[in-house]
């Protein structure tokens, strides 16, 4: 079904369309609160409309991991339900996700196991109980390399995307990725593939976003380079949410032969996706159009060497949030304009080691969730004032 453009170099001269990000910030990134977990667990996820949020505590016994799910009143840190994920595998690490305010909490992860699979759960917001299990494997994905999610917050509906290898080989032309749209009842509504796609869990093999104003799906992934098998080349792919069809060829976003693609984010309110680039130790931000996959435009930064880059994006501007290469921290958290590129504002967060997490709701509310060098995480919400 899906068919892609010649691998080519984008042709952009960096002197005539990019910006540098200004050191000089007019406005500020203010918080205006900040929760410390409570126990030995992990923030998994905040939901600051519902004034609720959740974490994890993992046990291993031999082959079986147990995750405990809470769901934590913020005002007290009271539990208001638990719940309870256990899988027999020799690894495993969830990622969970929320839609909107009071949404369900879902999870997503790779199991290492005597048959491998990609795992998702959903789990209902009023008592956690689980809606369902489901499971990906054998020909639906021979050898699973890594899988994420994102929610439609109108429907409720999950957008699984998994890597998969055939016989485990990175560069196999028989590798792909998946997208498909699962229900509440853990019904799949449609399935699409991009093939002959470099499949390794090297770095973040894979992002998706979505743009539920205009119906839009971006999935990110790599492919080989035809000229040299050790480098791969990202690329970008847009789906239709209701049907799954594909709305262009999937488009190639080198630069160099060693980019790696961090996070992507839908824009509706100018119909773009941002891309979030790191090109010869150089983050880069990509606008491109929705509709065509057009580049509108490149922003670059020389100084904010950042190697974990995650976007949101606002309808004031990108939010990102990362650590520098190679470093243990601190997270730095910035606010971008969508306008010109321009660094609009920066924050580092001390003590911290990694952004786990990222979002900004429609107040413009930014979340940022960390790890802390010595203590359990925090999350921290931030306005742009």
């Amino acid at each position: 079904m899906h068919s892609s453009r010649p691998l080519t170099t984008l042709a952009v001269s960096f002197a005539f369309c990019c910006s540098l990000f200004s050191s000089a910030n007019a406005a500020e990134l203010q918080a205006f609160f900040t929760e410390k977990q409570p126990t030995n667990g992990d923030f998994a996820q905040f939901d600051l409309g519902a004034g609720v949020y959740y974490d994890t505590d993992l046990n291993i016994d031999g082959s079986k991991y147990t995750y405990t799910v809470h769901q934590r009143q913020r005002s007290d840190d009271s539990v208001q339900w638990t719940a309870k994920i256990t899988e027999t595998t020799t690894s495993y690490n969830p990622t969970f996700f929320l839609g909107n305010t009071k949404s369900d909490l879902y999870d997503v992860g790779v199991l290492q196991a005597s048959t491998d699979a990609i795992v998702a759960h959903r789990f209902a917001y009023s008592d956690g109980k689980k809606r369902y299990d489901i499971s990906r494997n054998g020909t639906a994905c021979p050898v699973p390399v890594a899988a994420t999610g994102v929610v439609d917050p109108s429907s409720g509906d999950f957008f699984l995307v998994g890597v998969c290898q055939y016989r485990a080989n990175a560069t196999s032309d028989r590798n792909f990725a998946f997208v498909e749209r699962i229900d509440k009842n853990g019904t799949s509504l449609w399935r699409r593939k991009i093939t002959k796609i470099w499949a390794t869990n090297v770095f973040r093999p894979v992002s998706v976003s979505l743009d539920d104003s205009a119906g839009r799906l971006y999935v990110s992934v790599y492919r080989p380079d035809p000229k040299k098998a050790s480098n791969r080349i990202p690329i970008i792919a847009a789906f239709r949410t209701t049907s799954g069809a594909k709305v262009y060829n999937s488009r190639n976003l080198r630069f160099s032969p060693y980019d790696q693609v961090t996070s992507i984010g839908g824009d509706s309110g100018d119909r773009t996706v941002i891309v979030s680039l790191i090109s010869t130790n150089n983050n880069i931000l990509l606008k491109l159009d929705t509709e065509s996959s057009r580049l509108v435009t490149v922003w670059r930064t020389n100084s904010n060497k950042e190697g974990d880059v995650q976007i949101a994006v606002g309808s004031r501007a990108v939010y990102t949030c990362g650590t520098e290469f190679e470093s243990e921290g601190p997270v730095t958290v910035r606010a971008v304009s969508k306008e010109s590129g321009k660094e609009l504002a920066a924050v580092k967060v001390p003590n911290t080691g990694k952004c786990e997490f990222l979002s900004v709701d429609d107040s413009e509310n930014v979340i940022v969730g960390v790890i802390d060098r010595d203590m359990p995480g925090q999350v921290i919400g931030y306005r742009l004032v």
